[in-house]
């Protein structure tokens, strides 16, 4: 759609943990370059509980993230020790996402002595921010199910709401959350120092706005061997489910306009 409210696309394939990620990151970049050659760094930190002879212990652990970028910052890769993601604001078709995604894959896959033996999950997730022009509401988007309940006319006045939701589907796991007017323009957890480099957040509407997230994902009960043509097939599956959910939360005048 052209007109779409979607601001932010992440998948993520997540494999058993690769040591010492870092003496492979130069030949990752230099497979993808050509595309991706703006290079960023981060650390984030963890916390872990292990029971001890002492007792329960918290460890901290820092895990260290790299982000390979387009030249416009439309478009980039985040890698760690267990994860490859591609990110993005500039969503316009699945094709053109789940092509690069494959690059990327099959780059990381193909890097000597990695031994990228065994992936864990693969999730495909929406964001989208559904703001209503003036003399709208947000009721002529989305359908009630989909938002926080109005309260009774007279009695109350919505300041903020939350609709969260988890669902089992035939490819996985479905989450959704409808964010009636929160105070921030994306879900804390997906923000980052990379989306600020990037200048991908948006400013927060004066108006009412809903922020609608859809996050679809597939863990395999058992580690399964590195197959990239086998995680892509699992994620169109996932994005066929997540366009059918969205599809039921507009209204027709909603697909109109984004159109």
């Amino acid at each position: 759609m052209k007109n779409a409210p979607l601001v932010y696309t992440i998948g993520m394939l997540q494999f058993t943990r690769i040591p010492n990620i870092a003496q492979f990151v130069d030949k990752f970049m230099n497979s993808i370059r050509h595309e991706y050659p703006l290079e960023d760094r981060d650390e984030v930190s963890s916390f872990n509980a292990n029971i001890a002879i002492d007792g329960v212990k918290m460890e901290r652990q820092q895990t260290q993230l790299w982000q390979f970028s387009s030249v416009d910052r439309k478009w980039g890769f985040v890698l760690s020790d267990c994860a490859l993601c591609l990110h993005t604001n500039n969503y316009h078709d699945f094709h053109n996402f789940f092509e690069r995604f494959e690059k990327g894959i099959v780059a990381l896959g193909n890097i000597p002595e990695i031994n990228l033996e065994w992936m864990t999950s693969i999730g495909f997730r929406y964001v989208n921010m559904v703001t209503p022009r003036p003399k709208e509401s947000l009721g002529n988007y989305l359908h009630p199910w989909i938002l926080p309940n109005d309260p009774p006319k007279g009695l109350l006045k919505m300041i903020q709401g939350i609709y969260a939701v988890r669902y089992k589907t035939k490819s996985g796991e479905l989450r959704i959350q409808s964010l009636r007017n929160p105070i921030y323009t994306l879900p804390p957890e997906l923000n980052s120092s990379f989306l600020i480099k990037n200048e991908w957040i948006n400013k927060r509407p004066k108006s009412e706005f809903a922020l609608v997230d859809i996050d679809h994902g597939t863990t395999w009960p058992e580690a399964i061997p590195f197959n990239p043509k086998k995680a892509l097939n699992s994620m169109k599956k996932l994005r066929e489910g997540s366009k059918s959910i969205f599809e039921s939360m507009r209204t027709p005048f909603a697909k109109k306009v984004w159109s």
